[in-house]
């Protein structure tokens, strides 16, 4: 007896830890984490590059944290991480990143922790030895394996290569600010191998096949242009990938708790700018309406007429300022 329900223990571990077991475990609880990334990238919108979770994580680190020391590499807060990951369980959208602006850190972990979460890691496991192998067969020249990491990419899902290049570039953005976080490329790969690849042997074979993928993930980053064919641009692809905004009508609310708004009454339209009359002209004119000239304060140097005709235009603009603005306060 005790013999069968060790064997039905052992079934049930790998059905659990199965990509199906993992899936219906999502349906029943989880949103985001250990999802399948095709379903993540269908409710991300046809445009996305990438995942919701991982646009607005990476954004927000580019923004915040690109120079924070140990970026990846340093242990954020476990109890921000769960914390975290239960949010973005509930929905992305909802998920203010504003509270853990101190933890950067922990920002990075959710990020990892994610991609090691995905069902079929982003190199899918019926790839993986192909990448292992021509990293093999390179001879340790980085002009052979980054040909042929090139032409391995250029093979995968449709999906896969979107995510990974849009990762990459975003790590080739925390690589350029090395100096201040201490993360060059090969320190990332090191990091990132492990959540890119899905290493399953043990022991010395094991840990040889994960050297192996981290300088995989190095030579993405450090040769990024040569494998995904284009310069790294992690803020155009991002643009790239968000929809976008949808401009406010003017009858529309300003925000969802102001209840309904109408437009204010526009003011009078603005008069057209008056061009300012040549100086020479502006003279002309004074003499002819009778007005005396020929003392000293009215001969101007070259100067002074230059800044007599910047004097006119100015006040011009004033004019066209004062124009501009609603009568009655309205």
């Amino acid at each position: 007896v005790q013999q069968r329900a060790q064997q039905t223990m052992a079934k049930m571990k790998k059905i659990i830890a199965s990509p199906m077991g993992k899936r219906k475990q999502n349906q029943a609880g989880s949103a985001v984490f250990g999802a399948p990334l095709g379903d993540l990238m269908i409710q991300a919108g046809r445009s996305a590059l990438a995942p919701a979770i991982m646009e607005k994580l990476m954004e927000f680190i580019a923004k915040h944290g690109l120079d924070e020391q140990g970026l990846f590499r340093v242990s954020g807060s476990s109890k921000v991480v769960e914390k975290l990951k239960a949010q973005f369980d509930k929905g992305c959208d909802d998920v203010d990143l504003e509270p853990f602006l101190g933890d950067i850190s922990a920002l990075a972990a959710v990020l990892k922790l994610f991609l090691r979460e995905l069902p079929d890691p982003l190199i899918p496991a019926y790839q993986q030895s192909m990448f292992i192998r021509a990293r093999a067969k390179s001879d340790g020249s980085d002009g052979k394996l980054v040909e042929e990491l090139k032409s391995l990419v250029a093979i995968l899902p449709a999906t896969n290569r979107s995510v990974l290049k849009f990762l990459c570039s975003f790590l080739v953005l925390v690589s350029q600010h090395e100096d201040n976080n201490k993360m060059n490329a090969k320190g990332l790969g090191i990091v990132f191998g492990p959540n890119v690849f899905r290493c399953t042997l043990a022991g010395m074979e094991g840990l040889q096949e994960q050297t192996c993928t981290n300088v995989i993930v190095e030579k993405f980053i450090s040769h990024y242009e040569d494998v995904f064919d284009e310069a790294p641009d992690f803020y155009s692809l991002l643009a790239q990938s968000q929809p976008p905004s949808q401009p406010t009508s003017p009858m529309s609310p300003v925000s969802s708790n102001a209840g309904i708004l109408r437009a204010k009454p526009r003011g009078p339209a603005a008069s057209p700018p008056h061009k300012p009359k040549p100086y020479r002209q502006y003279v002309a004119d004074k003499a002819e309406a009778g007005e005396d000239f020929s003392s000293p304060e009215h001969h101007l140097s070259n100067h002074d007429q230059d800044l007599s005709l910047n004097f006119v235009r100015m006040k011009s603009s004033d004019s066209i300022t004062t124009d501009r603005v609603p009568s009655n306060g309205t």
